[in-house]
Order: C-alpha cells, then sequence, then structure tokens
C-alpha cells in the first residue's frame, strides 16, 4: 500500500486499516445485491413482517447505525493516517473523534428534522433554519479543519511567536465564509434593498468614522488604528440611524420593492431603527476586527483595486461580513416570529 512514510510498524498498521474497511464495503455490496435479487426480493415479500417483534426491529436498526459510524470512523482514520506524520497519530486520535462526529452531524440533524415533521405553512421559515444549521455546521467544520492544519501540516504556525498570526489568518477565514454564505442566502430570501441596505450601512459607517474620527476624534479604539476613534464611531453609528431609517421607512411604506417577511405589519418601523443601529455598531466591531487581524500578519490591505488607502475587493470584507451574518440570523428570527416557529414543528396536517 502506497505511503508517504515507509516504517514497518506504519505499513502494518495501514494494511490492517485498508483490510478491515475494505471487507466492510464487500459485505455491503453483496448485501446490496441480495436485496436486488429477484428470487430473494419475492421470497422477502411472502415474509410477514408484523410477526417480528419490536426489539428485532430496533435491534437491525442500532446495527445498522453501528455499521455506517465505524465506516466512517475507519474511512477518516485512512485519511488522517495518510496525510499526519506517524510521530503525530497519536496527536491526532482527538481530531479523529472530532472529524467523525462533524461527518455525521448533518444525518442526525435531517433525521431529527424527519422526526418532528415541518409545517407546510412555515416552509419559508424551515429552508432558513436548514441553511442556517448547515452554515454554522461548516463553520464548525472551518474551525476544526484550521486547527488541524495549523497543528499537523503546518506546525511552524503552532510556535507560540506565530500564535496571533495563527487567531488572526483563522479569523479571517471564517468571517470571510460567514460574509460569502450569508450573502447567497440573503440574496434569495429578503427583498433586494434589504441586501443593498445592509451593505451601503457598512460602506457608510467606514467612511463616515473616518471623516469625523479624523475632524473631532480624541480617543483612538486601537494603537494598531490610530485613524478609528471612538469619535467617528458614534458619530458614524448616529448619522447612519437616522438617515437609513427614515429612508428605509419611506421605502417600506411606498413598497415600491417589496416588503419581505414585514408584509402587512407596522412592526417595521420601530423595528428598522433598532436593526440599523444594531447593523451600525456590528459594522464597526466588524471593520475593527478586521483591521487588527490585517495587521497581526503584516497588511494594512489586502489588495489596491480601489487605491492604496482604500484598499481591494478583499478589503470591502472589512464591514461586510459581520453584517451579513447578522442579518440573516435578524432575518431567521423575524420570519419565525411571524410564522410562530422555527420550520421544524409537527405538520398540522399530519
Amino acid at each position: 500500500m502506497s505511503s508517504l512514510w515507509f516504517s514497518n510498524q506504519e505499513r502494518q498498521e495501514r494494511v490492517k486499516h485498508f483490510i478491515s474497511v475494505f471487507g466492510a464495503l464487500f459485505l455491503l455490496s453483496g448485501l446490496v445485491f441480495l436485496i436486488q435479487n429477484e428470487s430473494i426480493k419475492k421470497g422477502v415479500s411472502q415474509i410477514d413482517f408484523k410477526d417480528f417483534s419490536k426489539p428485532a426491529q430496533i435491534s437491525g436498526w442500532v446495527s445498522l447505525l453501528f455499521l455506517g459510524i465505524w465506516l466512517v470512523y475507519k474511512s477518516l482514520g485512512e485519511v488522517l493516517s495518510s496525510i499526519v506524520p506517524p510521530s503525530l497519530f497519536e496527536k491526532a486520535h482527538r481530531y479523529h473523534v472530532i472529524f467523525t462526529v462533524i461527518a455525521l452531524c448533518p444525518l442526525g440533524f435531517l433525521a431529527i428534522s424527519k422526526m418532528v415533521g415541518s409545517s407546510q405553512e412555515n416552509v419559508e421559515v424551515a429552508n432558513i433554519t436548514h441553511y442556517l444549521f448547515f452554515q454554522i455546521y461548516f463553520l464548525l467544520g472551518n474551525v476544526v479543519a484550521w486547527k488541524f492544519l495549523s497543528k499537523f501540516l503546518v506546525p511552524e504556525l503552532s510556535s507560540s511567536d506565530q500564535k496571533p498570526v495563527k487567531k488572526a489568518a483563522g479569523r479571517l477565514l471564517r468571517w470571510h465564509y460567514l460574509g460569502w454564505t450569508s450573502f447567497f442566502l440573503l440574496t434569495f430570501a429578503v427583498p433586494i434593498w434589504a441586501l443593498l441596505l445592509g451593505i451601503v450601512i457598512a460602506f457608510f459607517n467606514s467612511s463616515c468614522a473616518f471623516v469625523f474620527g479624523r475632524k473631532t476624534g480624541r480617543l483612538c479604539l486601537s494603537c494598531l488604528s490610530p485613524s478609528k476613534t471612538l469619535e467617528g464611531a458614534v458619530w458614524a453609528v448616529l448619522v447612519s440611524v437616522l438617515l437609513f431609517g427614515c429612508l428605509s421607512s419611506f421605502i417600506y411604506s411606498k413598497s415600491w420593492l417589496g416588503n419581505g417577511p414585514f408584509a402587512k405589519t407596522e412592526l417595521f418601523y420601530p423595528f428598522i431603527f433598532v436593526w440599523v443601529f444594531l447593523v451600525s455598531v456590528v459594522s464597526q466591531m466588524g471593520d475593527h476586527m478586521f483591521s487588527v487581524c490585517k495587521r497581526t500578519l503584516g497588511y494594512k490591505n489586502f489588495g489596491r483595486l480601489f487605491g492604496c488607502r482604500i484598499g481591494g475587493f478583499w478589503d470591502r470584507f472589512d464591514s461586510i461580513a459581520p453584517v451579513l451574518f447578522f442579518s440573516l440570523l435578524s432575518l431567521w428570527v423575524v420570519t419565525a416570529i411571524n410564522c410562530g416557529s422555527i420550520g421544524l414543528g409537527a405538520s398540522k396536517n399530519q
């Protein structure tokens, strides 16, 4: 069996892994073949399954469940043994278990969702709930994969002097992931003006905080970013609430671009001012966090597409990524409140 490392002990372990996994797959293939056999189908069709006791049925399901878990566990062991040096394989055992649990989580969630059912009246919120679960699920995979990568494949990042770099890079990866995935769902789930509003607020806050900070700022938020001041952030939030709160209320009252989950409700008016305030705060926090992470990595900007001061394409996500994820969560909460359910309750038709 081919390997990146060729010690006898390692070769023996990998051969054992290969034989066990191959044997299990062979037995599973044989079982599928027998099930597809016509003569066996006829014989099975004559069996009265009502005669089987409930404990026997439960035992069968449990056996299949453990077989599936065992196959996933062994398969992941094969992958880990191929990329982790033998000297570190014992330390990687914890990740072996974690990756197995992560691999089985979607099946568990879908099984629970299937058992509790979902109301046909709450399809919209159910779709958002499912998407949100898988978004958080892949975020968990992102976190674990980065820890595994930096520990076993790029061990230099685990040294004490490189830990700030490791944390900053991991944080940037997670927030870029959350921003992009939230954007794709929001594109289909909310009126287009609501999505654009969040992005415009993020851009406006960044520029407004810079302008007011240069004019009135005295208290710096960070020694790494002297242009980011407390006064600038406060002025940016206040101006955003007044400007975009009034603008959004006007657009909603005219129903030019759709009202989404706020159709036929007056709750929109108090909600939008609170939402713009929270989005502005989240935007400021995201911009500051990204700025600290980039400077920890030794960069002021990741590109020069829009000039040396403004930065490149990826630098636009400094404040947008957290805003998009917050918008997704707030959309989910509002839709769930309107429907009176998160979309996983029992159907009324059942």
